[in-house]
């Protein structure tokens, strides 16, 4: 077993419009065969710009998905490459030693140059060479389109903030991507493809007027998975350390993004780098509920207990057009993340998510759940906010819960169950009033039968803290 990088450097001549690479290696198996029985080999590739960590010479990903990519020209370049000139000097091939079994493993690497075309330009930005119009800067590279506001109004709107497609390892497009999120109904679906971003200069194009893309990357290391969203800029993945993790994160946040850890449960796979730095959101729920999500809702129990702000979030994890395996039982927004939110943008959406008025549900049809505490002077907090209470001061908390008959209602203080009701009707509001701990109060809604307990709805907490003065 080993996890590592492994550079390979060659020289590129001038005049070269692509390069063709292919690769294969023995005892090769799938990237979800974890068990040290096969071997599993990751590429990518860097120019010349450079290739030391979050050097710009970056020029794509496919993890083990792929074993043969082209880049150059848009038309031809594999997705997940960006496309532009290839520049005469230094590249890298690198290699991702995800898992190599104890007797080794042979790698056999293929590279082709094709020349350009005599009298062709082949600096020339792809634009110039009559291809679709799209941004550049001057190596010719992809840069973001971003949709405008889609609805100006402030409310609840629900999506996904993880999936996939063919620009990392999923079969399915963007576009087919669209089209199954706009058949669930939702409002706006997360781009997170593995380790890249070539999808996000087609996604205002793609999204339309009807369905919000955000641009988005999931930073896949061999020691856990984390979603950035809207830092519009490509976060490198190659790192072994959890003071290396903490340095791209605070890089995401300051570049305006919103920095997430996924999935951390067994299988997940699982969160080895650690807690103890800034991040904003954690993946409570990934794919059907009953998929270990009990173990990522206790790391985020633990969090909230020690005092930390982190919001709870939910993804599908869908790989669209996979039609195997766990996969198969998957659809976008299973779960749906629900996000009150000043508009429907990806400004709004982030702002929305940072706010906390967030809660996760198992199907884009809910249940949905909201929560808010008064004091009985009438201060009032929603969902995500922070109320500041003298010692034992009474509040009020109120729960609505729509979509969720049949259901039952649990409410929590710090991490202690206060109360659990069922739900007998598709609108609900409850009350409670108590006199917390100074810490957090939250709501889950789950199936009737404490015996198969399992959750259809999680909303965030509002936090209580002592009032100073």
């Amino acid at each position: 077993m080993a996890c590592g990088y492994l550079l390979v450097p060659f020289d590129v001549p001038d005049g070269m419009a692509q390069l063709i690479v292919q690769y294969r290696f023995t005892g090769a198996v799938d990237a979800s065969v974890t068990d040290g029985s096969g071997n599993v080999i990751d590429i990518g590739i860097w120019d010349p710009r450079g290739v030391d960590f979050g050097a710009a010479g970056f020029r794509g990903w496919s993890g083990s998905s792929r074993r043969s990519f082209v880049v150059g020209c848009p038309e031809e370049t594999t997705p997940g490459y960006t496309p532009g000139p290839i520049q005469a000097g230094r590249w890298h091939v690198v290699f991702g030693l995800y898992q190599v079994r104890m007797e080794g493993c042979k790698i056999e690497l293929t590279i082709e140059g094709a020349p350009a075309d005599a009298g062709e330009d082949v600096m020339s930005p792809p634009a110039a060479r009559g291809q679709p119009s799209r941004p550049t800067d001057p190596l010719g590279f992809l840069l973001p389109q971003i949709q405008g506001v889609l609805k100006p109004a402030a409310g609840w709107y629900h999506g996904d903030l993880q999936t996939h497609t063919h620009h990392s390892d999923a079969p399915g497009s963007l576009q087919e991507l669209v089209d199954a999120a706009q058949q669930q109904g939702l409002d706006f679906v997360a781009v997170t493809d593995h380790n890249t971003i070539t999808s996000w200069p087609y996604l205002a194009e793609v999204g339309g007027d009807s369905l919000l893309l955000i641009p988005a990357e999931e930073i896949t290391t061999y020691y856990g998975h984390a979603n950035v969203w809207g830092s519009l800029r490509w976060h490198d993945f190659r790192l072994r350390s959890a003071a290396l993790m903490a340095e791209v994160a605070a890089e995401a946040r300051a570049a305006g993004g919103l920095f997430s850890i996924n999935h951390p449960r067994t299988g997940g796979p699982p969160w080895e780098l650690g807690t103890d730095f800034a991040f904003d959101c954690l993946e409570v729920w990934n794919g059907w509920w009953t998929w270990r999500n009990d173990e990522a809702l206790a790391l985020w129990e633990k969090l909230l207990q020690a005092g930390r702000r982190v919001i709870a979030v939910g993804g599908s994890d869908r790989h669209q057009g996979s039609v195997s395996g766990a996969q198969a039982l998957l659809a976008v927004g299973q779960p749906t993340t629900w996000v009150y939110a000043p508009e429907l943008s990806v400004r709004g959406i982030l702002a929305g998510l940072r706010a906390g008025r967030v809660c996760v549900s198992n199907s884009p049809t809910g249940p949905r759940v909201d929560l808010e505490v008064e004091t009985e002077e009438g201060r009032r907090v929603n969902m995500g906010g922070e109320l500041a209470l003298a010692p034992a001061e009474p509040v009020t908390v109120r729960v609505r819960v729509w979509g969720a008959a049949g259901c039952s209602l649990r409410l929590l203080a710090n991490g202690e169950t206060h109360d659990r009701i069922p739900i007998t009707s598709e609108d609900a509001i409850v009350a409670w009033r108590l006199v917390p701990a100074f810490g957090y109060v939250r709501a889950q809604v789950e199936t009737p039968e404490p015996e198969t307990f399992a959750l259809t709805a999680l909303s965030n907490p509002v936090w209580l803290r002592h009032q100073v003065g």
